[in-house]
C-alpha cells in the first residue's frame, strides 16, 4: 500500500489529476485497501467516485450524460475560500447552465 497517496495528498491535486489517480488506484488495489490508507468511509469513497465521474467497473467507459456537482462544507479561512472559488473557473463549462447555492457566513 506504499504507492497509495494519503487522502490529504490526493485532495490537494487538481480535478484531472484526482480522476487519473483514482482510476489507477481502482485498477491496482481493492477498495478496502484504499479506504484503509485514506481513513475514509465506503460512502465517502463512492461519493467521490460519483462526483469525479470515475467508472465503477474497471472496463466501464465514462458516459456522456454526466452531471457536474461540487460542494464545500466546513470552516475555511478567507484565503482558502478564494482559492477554491478561483479553481472553479477552470472546471466550469461556460456553455452550460447551472443551479448554484452559495452561502458564506463570517464567524
Amino acid at each position: 500500500m506504499k504507492n497509495i497517496p494519503s487522502y490529504k495528498e490526493f485532495k490537494s491535486l487538481d480535478i484531472d489529476q484526482q480522476i487519473e489517480i483514482l482510476m489507477q488506484l481502482k485498477r491496482q488495489y481493492r477498495v478496502k485497501d484504499i479506504l484503509n490508507v485514506w481513513g475514509i468511509s465506503r460512502g465517502t469513497f463512492y461519493k467521490l467516485i460519483h462526483n469525479l465521474n470515475v467508472p465503477l467497473k474497471k472496463d466501464s467507459p465514462i458516459q456522456d450524460n454526466t452531471t457536474f456537482t461540487i460542494s464545500f462544507n466546513g470552516v475555511y479561512a478567507g484565503k482558502q475560500i478564494a482559492e477554491k472559488i478561483s479553481k472553479l473557473i477552470d472546471i466550469i463549462d461556460v456553455t452550460k447552465n447551472f443551479y448554484i447555492r452559495l452561502e458564506i457566513k463570517e464567524l
